[in-house]
């Protein structure tokens, strides 16, 4: 916990003690005073039982008075200095949830490639958060569903970044009958209408 205006309890302290200070003198001067006049049997008066209680009621009182005047004064002061405490929250978003929609047109292959590897590599640090992978071209085809299955997950990344790695390096010579081929074409059956006339559904 820290205070804000620290430097006001300080000056009301020395306030507190100055007022007390004036108060108690200019009581002393006010007894001398008293004191000076000359009374009538004033001696008898204060040793009357009665007068004894009185007193010992008027010191109580006096006491009371005094005491609720400092708790005031603690209480005015703390309240006045303003105490602040600070607790800092880092809240865990575990919940968030993250649809990959890949555009698979020829031209985006690159790109594609790039995502996937980027994911394949940040879905190690994931904890709870749920991921889904859709493609499209012509047409959308959901690949994974939301899911937390990270094996799921990483199986198909893994198809992705390998597949769209080798469509990159040999989409005019492809072997059909290649591993990297085969994950290619895992990741894009379904997309295209036909393969000729198939279009990017990013236009329309």
């Amino acid at each position: 916990m820290a205070i804000m205006y620290w430097w006001l309890i300080p000056i009301i302290v020395v306030a507190f003690a100055l007022t007390a200070w004036i108060y108690v003198k200019q009581s002393r001067k006010s007894k001398a005073v008293t004191r000076s006049v000359p009374i009538a049997h004033s001696g008898r008066l204060t040793q009357l039982s009665s007068y004894r209680r009185l007193y010992v009621q008027y010191r109580r009182i006096v006491l009371a008075i005094i005491v609720i005047l400092g708790i005031g004064l603690v209480a005015t002061t703390i309240l006045v200095a303003r105490p602040v405490s600070e607790n800092l929250v880092s809240p865990q978003q575990k919940n968030r949830d993250i649809m990959l929609c890949l555009d698979v047109s020829g031209s985006m292959y690159g790109v594609d490639k790039d995502i996937f590897a980027t994911f394949r590599s940040l879905v190690d640090n994931f904890q709870g958060q749920r991921i889904g992978l859709t493609v499209f071209n012509s047409s959308a085809v959901t690949i994974v569903p939301l899911t937390d299955d990270y094996d799921l997950l990483r199986s198909y990344l893994d198809k992705g970044q390998i597949g769209f790695n080798y469509i990159t390096k040999n989409q005019y010579s492809s072997d059909y009958t290649s591993d990297g081929y085969k994950d290619f074409r895992t990741m894009v059956d379904g997309t295209s209408a036909n393969s000729d006339a198939g279009a990017s559904l990013v236009g329309d």
